[in-house]
C-alpha cells in the first residue's frame, strides 16, 4: 500500500498499528520531530544492515540513525508497505526510494521492521535490511 492509498487506521484507534502507522508517515514526510514522537522515552531500537549492526536507545540516539538512513536522503520517499499486526507487535514491510548521494541515480531498499507498541509508543524498535539497490541511468 502506498502512504496516499492508507487510509484505515487513525490516531484514535489505540491500536499498535496506529502507532506505526503513525510512524510510517512521519517518516514518509521527513518529519524527524514527528517521527521521533512515535517512540517512548526509553525506547531502544535494533539496527541490522550490511557493514554492522547497531544498538540505540532514546529520542536523540535514535535520531543520529533516523536522519543518515532516511530523513536527510534526497527524494526519499516510502513507495510502498504493509503491516502485520498480533499481540501487540507489529511487523513492516516497505519499499524505500531516493536518489544517491554522488550521481542521483535512483536507489531502492526492501527493508522489514518489527515494533513493541505499549500506550501508544514505540518501546522496541527492529530493522533488518539486506542492502540498497542502486540503479544506473539508461537501464
Amino acid at each position: 500500500m502506498s502512504l496516499a492509498e492508507s487510509k484505515q487506521l487513525t490516531d484514535e484507534t489505540g491500536a499498535p498499528s496506529a502507532t506505526v502507522e503513525r510512524f510510517i508517515r512521519a517518516l514518509g514526510a521527513r518529519d524527524l520531530k514527528a517521527t521521533l514522537a512515535t517512540y517512548a522515552s526509553d525506547a531502544i531500537w535494533d539496527v541490522h544492515v550490511p557493514g554492522g549492526d547497531g544498538y540505540q536507545q532514546g529520542p536523540d540516539e535514535i535520531a543520529d540513525l533516523l536522519i543518515p538512513f532516511y530523513i536527510s536522503r534526497e527524494g526519499f520517499e516510502v513507495a510502498q508497505y504493509r503491516m502485520v499486526e498480533r499481540e501487540g507487535t507489529v511487523a513492516l514491510q516497505c519499499e524505500l526510494h531516493w536518489r544517491d548521494k554522488k550521481d542521483g541515480a535512483p536507489c531502492v531498499s526492501h527493508q522489514s521492521h518489527f515494533f513493541e507498541v505499549q500506550d501508544g509508543h514505540i518501546q522496541r524498535h527492529w530493522l533488518y535490511c539486506s542492502g540498497v539497490r542502486v540503479y544506473e541511468y539508461g537501464r
